[in-house]
């Protein structure tokens, strides 16, 4: 199936050809390439009229933003933005799909919500607290160059939500406080460790 070899197309007389053979590409958020790319956006009303591409869409299990937001590719990210592909909209927040803080700020930038919650109520903050915990753990236990650079692009990402506002109490926290004040009538403490499957650390 020649929609398979469309990362072999390496420019826009490529593309072109592609095209005018009928074979189009199975989403835009997959196209590497940015000349590519960029060339297959401006034939966004052709490719709308003659195919069963969507901006927003894609007929592989990511959507094109998730697929051009978890790949890391700044450049190809602010080039579907200002073509006007969305922000939100997705089932999991593109903002928790990132590790790069160039994606992170882009997507702010583009209105991107930062109210977030996972399933599990997680919050973006939240949820980024425990990747890094996880990477600190094992980088902790295996020193590695990649963990630590992994840790260092949470951290990075953590701090471009928490200037935007990402609430970062976990929704469980006055939950938590009110079972703990259920047995300590003194109310003498102030912070205390709470762990479960889900958070560890002061509530």
């Amino acid at each position: 199936v020649l929609s398979n070899y469309w990362n072999d197309v390496q420019t826009p007389a490529m593309a072109a050809a592609f095209l005018k053979a009928g074979v189009n590409p199975p989403g835009l958020g997959d196209i590497e390439n940015t000349e590519v790319l960029s060339y297959l956006i401006k034939r966004r009303s052709d490719l709308l009229e003659c195919s069963e591409i969507d901006m927003t869409r894609s007929s592989l299990p990511a959507l094109p933003m998730e697929a051009v937001v978890k790949r890391g590719d700044v450049v190809n990210t602010a080039l579907m933005l200002q073509a006007g592909s969305p922000a939100n909209g997705y089932p999991e927040s593109l903002l928790a799909l990132t590790n790069n803080a160039e994606i992170a700020e882009l997507l702010v930038e583009h209105k991107a919500k930062t109210d977030w919650r996972s399933p599990k109520g997680e919050t973006l903050l939240s949820l980024r607290h425990k990747q890094m915990r996880n990477a600190a753990l094992r980088h902790s236990e295996n020193p590695d160059p990649d963990t630590f650079r992994e840790f260092k692009n949470h951290y990075e990402v953590y701090k471009v939500l928490k200037k935007a506002g990402a609430p970062d109490k976990h929704p469980k926290t006055d939950e938590f406080k009110q079972e703990l004040r259920k047995h300590d009538t003194t109310l003498k403490h102030e912070t205390v460790e709470f762990v479960t499957p889900d958070w560890s650390g002061p509530v």
